[in-house]
């Protein structure tokens, strides 16, 4: 999930007024329009209506976060607030003064003809934009997988998931894919769309309430309306996703985890655990494998914490993994006074959210994640990827950086080696459900 922090747009706005559509059809059509030049944008006020006071969106009010234990002060929210933006500016300054005259091969990552590992099909539910441009493909094509948000038709025409939108406010947006709208309550009204330029920005931004935040819930919404649903880009993940969307937020009995998948013909064969902080929310990541087929699956774990929600806060467009080239910064004059969508030099480089990163970067370099999932992959027929809301845009991070061939000495090759693999000889893991 994703917000800007105190209300407003890290990276600028731009107000066309509100926008009242009737039918699916005429919000696709709209959105369309929209990819030519500017995107539209919400305004600063329709912007604090949406956020309410400003902190965080969706956490002042809402149950989404079930049974959190740790509920902030003020000054621990402005604190959080204030080291966020003080990364961001860190990280901005030493960008500008890296040598941008270094050769190509030590700026950004290329197709390399070893036998890399990359990932087959990326399955997300309710995720937010990850990336301004959204993300590409290493080639330009399409990522393989299929993006999920939820709908539900009201008086004012189809709502949707404010998760899978929100992120437009500060312009990231959804990687290049297909893309799937379903809905719990009449199976003949999903639709399916094709990797396309305007895909990336669907849904639109909604304008007018009811902000329908139940339509982010994997329980209540994306559980029923995939079971129901009759599209062919869901027919192969029926069968899992209830237990994919269970088992990615398990954090403290990792060994129940294989009596739930172990009906459904898989073994997890590897589990690790990022432990937190006073504004660093746990994370856990689960690897299952076919011992039939030798395919595998890793999974992200989605919002669950208000730590998680400082992290879906900091909007900020950063490098990595070698993403863009050494130097460039999104905002090229000044840190926080650019408008729109970044400019990369790179055909298919791309910016991303500083605060999704951040909890990738945190996930996978723990001890537990390289011992249990990473140096497991190469083991591995096929990798796959799932998540659910933060859970899904770590998971586009991963697939992304998974594409880029770097070698140490290039830029973000310490992103990279805690990510890439080399394929190797695929063969059965044993059950490992420990975090240890």
């Amino acid at each position: 999930m994703t917000a800007a922090s105190s209300g407003t747009s890290l990276r600028g706005s731009r107000s066309t007024g509100e926008q009242n559509f009737t039918s699916e059809t005429e919000r696709i059509n709209a959105s369309r329009s929209l990819t030519h030049g500017i995107p539209s944008h919400p305004s600063q006020e329709q912007k604090l209506e949406f956020y309410g006071d400003g902190d965080f969106w969706l956490f002042e009010d809402t149950n989404l976060i079930e049974g959190a234990k740790f509920k902030p002060s003020p000054e621990e929210k402005q604190q959080a607030k204030d080291k966020l933006l003080k990364e961001y500016l860190d990280e901005w300054h030493a960008n500008q003064h890296l040598d941008e005259q270094l050769p190509r091969s030590l700026q950004a990552g290329n197709v390399s003809a070893a036998p890399q590992g990359r990932v087959k099909s990326l399955y997300t539910l309710g995720s937010p934009g990850s990336g301004s441009p959204g993300l590409r493909s290493i080639e330009g094509s399409c990522f393989p997988g299929v993006r999920v948000y939820s709908k539900e038709h009201r008086s004012n025409g189809w709502r949707h998931d404010p998760v899978a939108w929100i992120a437009n406010g500060d312009w990231f947006w959804h990687p290049r894919m297909a893309s799937a709208s379903v809905t719990k309550d009449d199976a003949s009204a999903d639709e399916e769309y094709p990797c396309s330029d305007e895909g990336q920005k669907l849904p639109p931004w909604e304008y007018t309430a009811p902000w329908l935040k139940s339509l982010h819930s994997t329980e209540t919404t994306y559980v029923p309306a995939i079971r129901k649903s009759a599209l062919s880009r869901l027919s192969q993940e029926k069968r899992l996703t209830e237990a994919l969307a269970d088992l990615s937020y398990e954090k403290n009995n990792p060994s129940k985890m294989q009596d739930l998948v172990s009906p459904l013909g898989l073994n997890v064969v590897g589990a690790a655990k990022f432990e937190g902080s006073w504004d660093e929310g746990v994370q856990v990541s689960y690897l299952l494998q076919d011992p039939k087929t030798l395919d595998c699956r890793l999974t992200f774990q989605g919002t669950d914490s208000w730590q998680d929600g400082w992290t879906d806060g900091a909007a900020f467009a950063v490098p990595f993994c070698g993403l863009t080239q050494r130097g460039e910064n999104c905002c090229t004059l000044a840190p926080l006074k650019c408008t729109g969508t970044c400019k990369p030099k790179g055909p298919n480089d791309a910016f991303v959210h500083m605060g999704f990163r951040n909890q990738l970067r945190r996930m996978t370099s723990t001890a537990t994640f390289q011992k249990n999932i990473h140096s497991r992959l190469p083991s591995c027929r096929n990798v796959e990827l799932f998540g659910h809301s933060l859970g899904g845009a770590m998971a586009e991070l991963y697939t992304a950086c998974a594409e880029r061939s770097l070698k140490q000495g290039d830029f973000g090759y310490e992103d990279y080696e805690k990510i890439g693999w080399t394929k190797g000889i695929a063969k059965q893991l044993a059950v490992d459900a420990s975090f240890h």
